[in-house]
């Protein structure tokens, strides 16, 4: 029988998981050779994360987590259909309960973004559609997206949005597409997918955290098997688009390609690759931060976990080891604290020296 996985064991990655029990391992890391980090555990800090409460009794399963400034965070808790938009003591500024069905209703939310401090914008991913609500939960339209909306993101250069790789009546073509705010459209970016031979291990690799920086740059990586990202770049009226990758402990580097038989199994689950399992910033310094296995046993029966520091150019500077099972994060500059969630849907602060 399948172990029975918590509902934040990498919850983001459960449809796709589904669609590939049975494939086997095979191929390895397509496109540009991955970069290493020597020595990494010697070069890293360790520290003790401060357990906390869940801000309410009704906090429930975190669908995303993502800082909106130096000191507040949004969270959208998917199988409740509730927004919650809190202070660095976990305090909410404003809360958004939306329905199923109805001129508010998301079907399945999957990604949250806070726009303009005023609007929240849902992705929907099954009606292809992107909903807009204001902090009082009233609608205010909807985007359609002519591919399912995983992820969606505001920063400088706009709003951006990262596709579910794979999508019902075809393969998606690109991965990244940007709000024309005069066309009330996206349009698609050069992000091309991964090319694998199974279309199933296809949609798994290019699941993508998307992370805008302050400059402008947006960071589009891959999650899972692939340490391939896309360092994007606004220039005149559009988008520059360079292709790199992640640097990943090299521990952890034997598992990038690799595709396990059994997925449901935990000790499977472990071996997948996951160089970027979910991001955020430092809008002092511009930096990008990352979350990543570093190829060691962790606590909790799970895998130990890193958050890592590169520049926006994903030149790696530092790093710390957790000593939680860490899911989920928003960095907060101004406490150069980490808000995570763990395997368990518990919550810790993680302070970054």
């Amino acid at each position: 029988m399948p172990t029975v996985r918590t509902p934040n064991e990498a919850p983001r990655f459960s449809i796709a998981v589904a669609l590939l029990l049975g494939i086997g391992c095979g191929e390895g890391e397509a496109g540009l050779a991955p970069r290493t980090i020597d020595g990494f555990v010697e070069r890293s800090t360790k520290i003790a994360c401060v357990r906390q409460d869940a801000p309410s009794e009704a906090a429930g399963v975190v669908e995303d987590l993502v800082a909106t400034s130096d000191s507040t965070f949004l969270v959208l808790y998917g199988l409740d259909r509730r927004v919650v938009h809190y202070r660095s003591d976990a305090t909410p500024l404003f809360e958004v309960e939306f329905e199923e069905n109805g001129p508010s209703g998301v079907k399945q939310p999957r990604s949250v973004a806070l726009v303009d401090d005023s609007l929240l914008y849902i992705t929907d991913v099954g009606r292809r559609q992107i909903k807009i609500l204001d902090h009082a939960g009233r609608d205010r339209g909807v985007l359609r997206t002519d591919v399912p909306p995983s992820v969606v993101r505001s920063g400088p250069s706009g709003v951006l949005m990262a596709a579910f790789p794979l999508a019902r009546g075809g393969a998606v073509a690109r991965l990244v597409h940007v709000l024309d705010a005069d066309a009330g459209a996206f349009r698609p970016l050069e992000t091309p997918v991964a090319p694998f031979h199974d279309l199933r291990v296809e949609a798994l690799a290019n699941l993508i955290e998307l992370t805008p920086l302050g400059d402008g740059t947006v960071i589009a990586a891959h999650q899972l098997i692939t340490s391939r990202a896309f360092v994007i770049r606004p220039r005149g009226s559009g988008f520059t688009v360079r292709e790199t990758t992640v640097p990943v402990p090299r521990a952890a580097s034997r598992r990038l390609g690799k595709v396990p038989s059994e997925l449901f199994e935990k000790e499977e689950i472990d071996e997948i690759a996951t160089p970027v399992l979910a991001a955020s910033h430092d809008r002092a310094s511009g930096d990008y931060l990352y979350l990543t296995r570093t190829g060691r046993p962790g606590p909790e029966g799970g895998t130990e976990k890193a958050i890592i520091r590169a520049t926006p150019d994903l030149e790696y500077l530092r790093s710390w080891i957790l000593d939680v099972n860490a899911q989920r994060f928003a960095y907060l500059g101004k406490s150069r604290t980490a808000i995570v969630i763990d395997h368990d849907a518990g919550w810790h602060r993680c302070v970054l020296e």
